[in-house]
């Protein structure tokens, strides 16, 4: 595949563009900041209740805090919940269902799990264990599974371990349990990850080796298996993040450092990924966490607030808005720190934005003129494939629980079974050698009804339905 780089400036994209205003396209409607003292900030999340409420997850240094932004114009408090680590830099949050999962970076935490369900009038902590890590920088979720990065703990043998990628099963939120993870020290810091389905894209640095970006396939999370790389591409420096477009055909990259720019990569052939553009705001300024939704990117930008391109071209970014939450440090003054706007969030339904700024809290922003279109829907995995010729045999069916499942071949492989209820949802997932070819299973802890088993690996997949009685 050729490879095509353009080297963008964003000002000399839009004429007459200055930054000597501190928003271009975009309305901001509220700023909320922690009522403790010393407060500073870090990564935002949100969540959508089923009456379509929707709200703001805020990290501090101090705190975990939940805010009502169902109203842009007046952010409501909900709750706060101190984490076991009062002074950190680095705090994330992510959500599955009603649930919301907290980690922070720095040391002397815990993985935190917040119930959801009886928002707007509280939260409640349902978890708070160190058990599964002490520290760790990021996490990403994939339905029910957390995915939790740079992970760092002590094991029940006290001996410490730092794994790139932990991968938690958190379909009973009361009592997670670990499913797999990569656990190659050669990956070092294992920094942030973008999933789709069951490919993870996972950002690297100071691994000597691996800096950059590293596809894996975690069809099954105790085997993952290296898919294709990038590590030679301009202006390489701490690989940070990374998001993709909803065709899964580009992916928009920021590096951590002072000067590099962001990247479109086309990851169409993720065993040959190739830079499509370099693009920018001012060169001293760093950008922090990229979002994608449809052909829009959303930046968080640590000098110049949340910046706003299109990538319908992806070799051609267009620069279309931004608004500069710190405007002390911002406006392309090349200050030499990482002060600014952290994270941002751009998947209400609403279209509101909220963003995170280190030193002034969260604020809620619109994009002028911007209705968000309807995501596309998720796989479940149960879409025609390419498949070998084995037969998947379930007795008895109907069942009260207890069922063998059983391949006309073994395959030498590590094989996941799942099944899905008829809402799609995932209920039950398991990793199998294959090479035994038969299976017994104890499912009488899920309800009654009919079900979707699937049992899938590297190079084929068969489907089967159950009646559990």
């Amino acid at each position: 595949m050729k490879k095509t780089i353009h080297f963008i400036a964003a000002f000399l994209l839009i004429s007459g563009l200055s930054f000597g205003q501190n928003s271009w396209n975009m309305t901001m409607h509220d700023n909320w900041t922690a009522s403790h003292s010393g407060a500073y900030y870090n990564d935002c999340w949100g969540y959508v209740d089923s009456n379509g409420r929707e709200y703001a997850i805020l990290g501090s240094n101090r705190a975990t805090h939940f805010l009502d932004v169902t109203d842009p114009t007046n952010i409501v408090h909900v709750g706060t919940f101190d984490g076991r680590n009062l002074n950190t830099t680095w705090r994330d949050f992510k959500v599955w269902e009603h649930y919301a999962f907290g980690v922070n970076d720095g040391g002397g935490g815990s993985l935190q799990i917040f119930d959801l369900q009886y928002m707007p009038d509280s939260v409640v902590k349902i978890y708070d264990h160190d058990s599964l890590g002490n520290s760790t920088h990021n996490i990403q979720m994939w339905r029910s599974d957390l995915y939790m990065i740079d992970n760092k703990g002590t094991d029940s043998n006290g001996q410490g371990f730092r794994w790139p990628i932990r991968v938690v099963s958190v379909e009973d939120p009361h009592n997670p349990k670990t499913v797999g993870g990569l656990f190659n020290t050669d990956y070092n810091l294992g920094h942030d990850i973008y999933i789709w389905h069951d490919t993870v894209y996972l950002s690297v640095y100071f691994s000597a080796t691996k800096d950059g970006l590293h596809v894996f396939n975690f069809r099954a999370p105790k085997y993952p298996q290296l898919i294709g790389s990038l590590t030679n591409y301009p202006e390489a420096g701490i690989n940070h993040s990374s998001w993709g477009t909803w065709d899964r055909k580009t992916l928009v990259m920021a590096d951590e450092t002072h000067g590099s720019g962001l990247k479109t990569v086309d990851i169409s052939d993720p065993t040959n990924m190739n830079t499509l553009a370099v693009f920018r705001t001012f060169p001293g300024a760093i950008a922090h966490n990229p979002f994608i939704v449809d052909t829009l990117a959303f930046v968080a930008y640590y000098h110049d607030g949340l910046q706003v391109w299109s990538i319908a071209d992806p070799s051609n970014p267009k620069h279309i808005a931004y608004y500069d939450t710190d405007t002390a440090h911002g406006g392309g003054s090349n200050y030499p720190g990482y002060l600014g706007c952290w994270g941002t969030y751009p998947f209400f339904p609403s279209g509101t934005l909220i963003a995170s700024d280190v030193t002034n809290g969260l604020f809620t922003i619109t994009l002028d003129g911007w209705t968000p279109p309807p995501p596309p829907p998720l796989p479940l995995g149960l879409d025609p494939q390419s498949m070998a010729e084995v037969g998947l045999n379930i007795y008895p069916n109907p069942s009260t629980g207890k069922v063998t499942i059983s391949l006309d071949n073994s395959i030498d492989e590590v094989l996941k079974v799942e099944l899905f209820n008829t809402n799609g949802n995932r209920v039950y997932h398991a990793n199998v050698e294959g090479k035994f070819g038969i299976f017994d299973f104890d499912f009488s802890h899920i309800g009654a009804g009919l079900y979707m088993v699937r049992v899938h690996g590297e190079g084929f997949e068969k489907r089967n339905r159950i009646i559990l009685k």
